[in-house]
């Protein structure tokens, strides 16, 4: 069924056409502009039109049936497309995915604000801004991550992966990608730049995984009459896992090598070293957080009449200290401490290194070196404060 407008609303929606026509030919004939000028010059007379335009239909669709449809966003849209220029992208990320439907494209960088002041039927509208796709984008998202760490981790147990997942698809990476792609600049909406800014930017996260469901509509979902092509099928999930797994690899490649350094964890390991001691020592661990941010990591040290046997890192107090008391158990200095039934059965007979276990090692493999600079800090404070009180 052919969608009717009124004849004076289709008049004025031409005419913003028009005028937009007029104003390219023209504008080829002004000083070159830079493309942020082109861009805020453009932005600004859509922005005139558009509010014209409002009021206008507004006025005039007062008196059209409520059940008759509108083809008035879908006429708007032709006045203003989305263009993505790969120049002004980070030159650190990848391309982006090809969606070449301009239809999804203007709906992938429309905000509901941008439509709900229209005087528009709701149906209308929820087929015009981005919150559906960005629904269906994040689903998406989340399975393509999935299922390459999946691939890629056959050593990792579900709670391993989860958490490498999420170390992948929080809120703030992103961000920093839609950011990365200027996907807050393209987005069409009724707030100020600042208002986009607030709670974390999430709004302009959401046109990332908008994106994401572009990518679903465009080359994998099903046709109206129930059809796939599966080369395009195959191609939409190609091109997604690709995006992603480029956008993810610094954090897959310090996995791997997590995973390959770092042993799983004994939690039995505080309990044994103190077991395996001479009951004249006595086992002290000094930990504190390695990192300012919110994903904080912990560094621990174990220490033996005060000879520091063991580093160990975690993202709990506890987890850094076990793992610390691993490395002890490891140690072969911290032979010199164990019971003498153990020394006994010990091949190794190392002598005690006073300097080497005084202060901590500049290196470790398990620990990286700025970890081990804040925990030599905090060793030093402590021994102040010691000095301080004698």
């Amino acid at each position: 069924m052919l969608l009717r407008t009124p004849p004076k609303t289709t008049t004025l929606i031409q005419t913003a056409n028009e005028n937009a026509q007029n104003y390219n030919a023209t504008s080829s004939d002004q000083p070159t502009l830079s493309n942020d000028s082109q861009q805020q010059t453009h932005d600004q007379t859509f922005a005139s039109e558009l509010g014209f335009l409002r009021k206008q239909i507004n006025i005039e669709q007062s008196s059209k049936p409520s059940s008759e449809p509108s083809n008035i966003i879908t006429r708007v849209r032709r006045y203003s497309s989305v263009e993505l220029n790969p120049d002004d992208f980070d030159s650190n990320l990848p391309p982006l995915p090809p969606i070449p439907n301009p239809e999804i494209l203007e709906r992938v960088f429309t905000h509901d604000s941008f439509v709900n002041v229209l005087n528009i039927d709701e149906q209308t509208k929820l087929q015009s801004h981005n919150q559906r796709l960005e629904n269906l984008g994040d689903a998406f998202l989340n399975f393509i991550s999935a299922l390459i760490l999946y691939e890629l981790f056959p050593e990792f147990d579900e709670g391993k992966l989860t958490i490498l997942k999420a170390k992948i698809i929080n809120n703030q990476n992103i961000l920093k990608w839609a950011r990365g792609y200027k996907f807050d600049a393209k987005l069409r909406k009724n707030f100020s730049d600042h208002d986009g800014d607030l709670g974390d930017g999430k709004v302009y996260s959401d046109v990332f995984e908008a994106y994401m469901g572009a990518i679903v509509e465009y080359y994998i979902s099903e046709t109206i009459d129930g059809k796939m092509d599966l080369d395009q099928v195959g191609k939409g999930h190609l091109y997604a896992k690709e995006w992603i797994g480029s956008l993810a690899s610094g954090i897959i490649q310090n996995a791997k090598k997590e995973s390959k350094t770092v042993p799983d964890i004994d939690k039995n390991a505080k309990q044994d070293l103190n077991l395996m001691l001479d009951l004249c020592y006595k086992v002290k661990y000094l930990t504190v957080s390695a990192t300012p941010d919110s994903d904080s990591k912990f560094v621990s040290c174990v220490r033996i009449d005060d000879k520091i046997l063991g580093y160990g890192v975690g993202g709990r107090k506890k987890v850094a200290e076990t793992r610390a008391a691993m490395d002890a158990i490891d140690n072969p200095y911290s032979i010199q401490f164990f019971s003498e039934q153990l020394r006994l059965k010990s091949k190794d007979q190392i002598m005690l290194d006073d300097k080497r276990l005084d202060c901590v090692v500049s290196s470790h493999p398990n620990v990286p070196d700025d970890y081990l600079q804040v925990l030599s800090l905090a060793l030093a404070k402590e021994q102040e404060e010691k000095n301080n009180m004698q």
